[in-house]
């Protein structure tokens, strides 16, 4: 089983997008790559379904976070491509995998419709 840090020296590996001196970016894409790889197929309290709707709400927060931190104000920018990236070569790793969403959503309204999943 990997380590956290072993993810982040992978990172490099799974996008075309720089991230030397990105280090947030870089720490993004190894939970990711950790969620995806160990949380996502091993969580057993929830069907397979709803822990990759949670995994698609975790990357959107993930992503609108990073993006006001870094004062990114692009619908579309290096961020979403990394992301695209990364989550694209995990799904090539994998007998299941979780399809990304399309985010046409408000992180609010993505947050309610998460809330709501519970029920």
């Amino acid at each position: 089983m990997y380590g956290l840090k072993s993810y982040k020296n992978d990172v490099p590996n799974y996008t075309s997008i720089a991230i030397t001196g990105k280090d947030t970016l870089r720490d993004l894409g190894a939970d990711l790559m950790r969620n995806y790889k160990v949380t996502l197929p091993t969580y057993i309290d929830m069907d397979f379904e709803k822990r990759c709707r949670d995994l698609n709400y975790w990357v959107y927060k993930e992503i609108g976070n990073y993006k006001s931190e870094n004062h990114i104000k692009d619908m579309f920018s290096y961020v979403d491509t990394f992301i695209t990236e990364v989550w694209n070569k995990l799904q090539e790793e994998v007998a299941t995998p979780c399809e990304r969403d399309a985010n046409n959503f408000s992180i609010f309204l993505l947050h309610i419709k998460k809330e709501l999943d519970v029920f």
